[in-house]
């Protein structure tokens, strides 16, 4: 939306990317590509992926048992971690930005996400005695006090961050799903097969980007892996990052 003519500087801020966004374009067959697997990742979510909160979960089949306190922590972790989506949309999305397939892609992550977040939520209030009101107590409370800031500030280091991401998601996830089944709850176990298969499928544009980025970029990926790898505490993410990087 442009200003009147006394905010030609706010105006000026809508005439191009930065020199950060910028940055992340590649060759054009390269973001062709990326834009081409884009379209293929959407129609896919449409055609066969794409699942409804109220209506494919088995809410009505919540266990009347209480939950144990193992499962709820594990599942609490993954909705406070989901509530930084709004810094790791916006960082991401503003590295990604001159890049077409890749910045719309992070547009419907970030709505996969958002889903994901609700569906613990609705599952800690049903089955662990939740209210709203400390589900926004926690909000507040976790992003007045904390933020996501990506440790490195590239977009190939942003990239290979975001795939990193996904592997400790997927692994934090296949966690609850192994609790869910001992604990016979059905329900649970359904949303959590509906977010392991949206995280793959995150997973996977994201090891076909940085493939297509490295094609022209092969250094800066190969940087940009040793320095995010340096961010890491476990041993075993680092192993998977690398192996999902090389794939």
């Amino acid at each position: 939306m442009l200003r009147k003519r006394e905010h030609e500087e706010i105006n000026q801020l809508h005439d191009g990317t930065s020199e950060l966004s910028a940055a992340a374009m590649v060759d054009e067959p390269s973001e062709r590509r990326m834009y081409k697997r884009y379209r293929e990742f959407f129609r896919d979510a449409d055609q066969h992926r794409t699942w409804n909160l109220w209506n494919d979960i088995p809410w009505n089949e919540i266990p009347e048992t209480p939950a144990s306190e193992e499962l709820i922590a594990a599942v609490e972790r993954r909705y406070v971690e989901l509530m930084f989506l709004p810094d790791y949309s916006s960082r991401a999305l503003q590295s990604q930005r001159s890049s077409r397939g890749r910045a719309w892609f992070l547009t419907r992550w970030a709505y996969d996400e958002s889903k994901h977040l609700l569906g613990l939520q609705e599952w800690l209030i049903l089955r662990a005695g939740y209210t709203d009101e400390i589900c926004r107590n926690t909000w507040e409370r976790e992003l007045t006090e904390n933020q996501w800031i990506p440790p490195i500030d590239t977009p190939e280091a942003v990239l290979i961050d975001s795939l990193a991401w996904e592997c400790y998601e997927i692994d934090g996830l296949a966690a609850i799903r192994d609790l869910a089944v001992t604990g016979g709850d059905v329900t649970l176990l359904r949303l959590i097969d509906h977010l392991l298969l949206d995280d793959a499928a995150h997973m996977s544009f994201l090891r076909d980007s940085i493939q297509e980025v490295r094609n022209s970029r092969p250094d800066e990926i190969a940087e940009a892996l040793e320095a995010v790898c340096a961010t890491l505490v476990d041993p075993g993410l680092v192993a998977r990052l690398r192996a999902e990087v090389a794939h």
